[in-house]
């Protein structure tokens, strides 16, 4: 199952700064994940003072090149965060024809150079486009008025206080604008955690000066933004020049060039591995004490984390731990003992995969078209077994996209998966993983996957029940359908790490296999094959034998 990382951007939550406890998940975890992405959230409430910026852009902004009227409902949402970053484009010499309500990189060198520190005495148009960026965040202010007032001044300290920034300063610098200008909450929000916000405002605090750092939400969630922040972070103190914000093949070589983090490590000048490390257990729900010191009860969460993802279970911070707390996919040079492939393992090809630690594939009930002949074979079983190799079935013809998923495709899928095990021979508490094969977003779990698997259980119930429903895909999916009682077992598609149902969640509590490298080639000549290495945490350990007719 090829899969190619892609870079998928993050729905805005339309929320409004709110206060929430950190919820506690089986003694350890902080937050249940990031907030749902892709489907619609829950509109914040009505605000007179919002409603009342929407109005001063529409008038302000009216036939201007590129001006996007805004809704004017009062309530804050994506629409009126690009307005006002519409608004400061006009403002600061933008070339018209370029604003599009996107503070990138042009915006904020403009800003620098003809705002610079805002205050009292800037133009007065911005002043307003702060002000209302303040009343979009939740903060009290003197009106839309221009002036740069106490109340002004109090309500940007408050704001800088909350994103976690140590100067005291009624100023705001372009760095803290930008940040305004954005749908980010920087108070706990429900849901979130404590310790999560906590250290958000630390890399905030330590990094926000620096020019490829930019401040993060402090809400509680773990999400992409703040993720790529502290992997930016981690490249930073590793010596990386231009840090990334994802962990690529030059950080992963750097962090093995590192000691690991051992209990009585404590952080010194400049350095900040401790707290990093601590920060990505944190972000990974592990409930560790933040600090600078790698103490004992830091080791025994690292050692729960190694344990849970298959890891060397050291208690130490690894380079090999490290890579799997910042990234899905964590390295893919660490030992595979499960692999899964789309062409035939023959007894040579068997020989190399035990050769290489393997010892349990993944291979397809099926065929999704005759032009590619993907499924087991005549006699392959055997030759699987007889080298010692256990197999777990997979169900998949096309499942890559939205529309895919419906019930009655579930009840046909369903019946077509258990009709093929059956011929196969598999046994009856064989698990067949059903494939979820895109960056599924949570409302399209809710609209069309949920019903979908519903319908798939029913149709192996109605089948007799011989065998147990597993799920491929991502994270989130993976773990909405465990908590739905519709799945056993996950096949986690791990390498699909830039997806936006992967960053950010954890590993779901009922993985077997965690697919986190693609297209690799074992063995040599008659023995060569392409596969994916797959961890194995033993909850699925596959099928050893079945029952006749073995050859399908």
């Amino acid at each position: 199952m090829p899969h190619h990382p892609v870079r998928v951007s993050r729905r805005a939550l339309l929320v409004a700064a709110g206060a929430g406890a950190g919820v506690l998940l089986a003694g350890r975890a902080h937050a249940a994940g990031p907030p749902p992405t892709g489907g619609a959230a829950a509109p914040p409430p009505f605000d007179d003072m919002v409603l009342r910026a929407q109005r001063w852009l529409n008038a302000t902004y009216a036939g201007r090149v590129n001006w996007k009227p805004v809704p004017e409902d009062g309530r804050t949402g994506q629409p009126t965060v690009e307005a006002l970053v519409r608004a400061l484009q006009y403002e600061v010499g933008l070339d018209p024809t370029q604003v599009n309500g996107n503070f990138g990189p042009t915006t904020f060198r403009l800003v620098t150079e003809r705002i610079g520190m805002l205050a009292a005495g800037k133009p007065a148009n911005v002043i307003k486009i702060a002000q209302c960026g303040l009343y979009c965040k939740g903060y009290p202010g003197e009106g839309v008025s221009g002036a740069w007032g106490s109340e002004t001044g109090r309500s940007v300290g408050a704001l800088r206080r909350d994103m976690g920034l140590a100067e005291p300063r009624s100023t705001l610098a372009p760095t803290e604008f930008r940040a305004l200008l954005t749908m980010d909450a920087y108070q706990l929000l429900a849901g979130g955690a404590a310790a999560v916000r906590a250290v958000q405002q630390w890399l905030n605090r330590r990094y926000a000066a620096q020019p490829w750092y930019r401040i993060v939400a402090c809400d509680g969630y773990a999400y992409r933004p703040s993720l790529a922040m502290l992997v930016s972070a981690v490249q930073r103190e590793l010596g990386i020049a231009e840090p990334t914000g994802a962990v690529n093949a030059a950080t992963r070589a750097a962090l093995h060039q590192r000691p690991p983090i051992a209990v009585g490590q404590a952080d010194g000048g400049a350095a900040g591995f401790v707290q990093l490390f601590l920060a990505s257990l944190i972000f990974s729900r592990y409930d560790v004490p933040f600090g600078a010191t790698f103490t004992a009860a830091a080791a025994a969460q690292a050692r729960a984390f190694q344990e849970f993802a298959a890891l060397p279970a050291s208690g130490t911070g690894d380079a090999y731990t490290w890579a799997s707390l910042l990234s899905a996919n964590g390295d893919p040079g660490r030992p595979a003992h499960a692999a899964d492939c789309s062409t035939r393992v023959t007894p040579a090809r068997a020989a190399a995969l035990r050769a290489a630690g393997v010892g349990v594939v993944g291979r397809y009930l099926t065929n999704a078209t005759e032009a590619f002949n993907k499924k087991i074979q005549p006699g392959e079983l055997a030759d699987l077994f007889a080298a010692g190799l256990r197999v777990f079935p997979i169900y998949q013809t096309s499942a890559d996209s939205a529309p895919y998923f419906t019930a009655a495709r579930g009840r046909a899928d369903g019946a077509a998966a258990v009709a093929a095990a059956r011929g196969y021979g598999f046994r009856s508490d064989t698990v067949i993983y059903f494939a979820v094969d895109f960056d599924v977003f949570d409302h399209q779990i809710t609209d069309g996957v949920v019903p979908y698997f519903t319908a798939v259980r029913a149709a192996v119930d109605a089948a007799g029940a011989p065998y147990r429903v597993g799920v491929y895909g991502v994270r989130h999916a993976c773990s909405r359908l465990a908590a739905a009682g519709l799945t056993v077992s996950s096949f986690v598609a791990d390498t699909a790490y830039g997806y936006t149902g992967n960053i950010g969640y954890p590993l779901p509590a009922n993985w077997a296999f965690d697919q986190f490298a693609n297209d690799v080639t074992v063995g040599t000549g008659d023995g060569a094959i392409d596969i994916d290495r797959n961890a194995a945490s033993g909850r699925d350990p596959g099928q050893a034998a079945v029952d006749p007719p073995a050859a399908g």
